[in-house]
């Protein structure tokens, strides 16, 4: 995929960090991920780390290996859930500090 594509496609999950009000907007934040050409697993962790990477978060063995769990047994519109949460609070401190 082009650069132009995957950033734009980057944008749009930013801007889809929720809140979410249905299951169907979260898939579709999950979907975004998944149609730059990653399996569900990889797209779902990378949505995930990725959150904790722009929030500045260091992340330990063990952090990752959660994640990784998270990824691997969990719907991906969950994990899109979660690494909007982890955003938005980032976003949230920011702003108030």
């Amino acid at each position: 995929m082009h650069r132009c594509a995957s950033e734009c496609l980057r944008r749009e999950y930013i801007r889809m960090n929720g809140p979410y009000e249905t299951e169907l907007e979260a898939i579709k934040a999950a979907r975004i991920w998944e149609t730059q050409g990653q399996t569900m697993l990889s797209a779902s962790l990378t949505m995930l780390i990725e959150a904790c990477s722009t929030a500045g978060l260091e992340l330990g063995a063990y952090d990752t290996l959660i994640l990784e769990w998270l990824a691997g047994h969990d719907q991906p519109q969950r994990c899109a859930v979660v690494a909007g949460l982890i955003r938005r609070a980032y976003e949230a401190g920011k702003a108030g500090g």
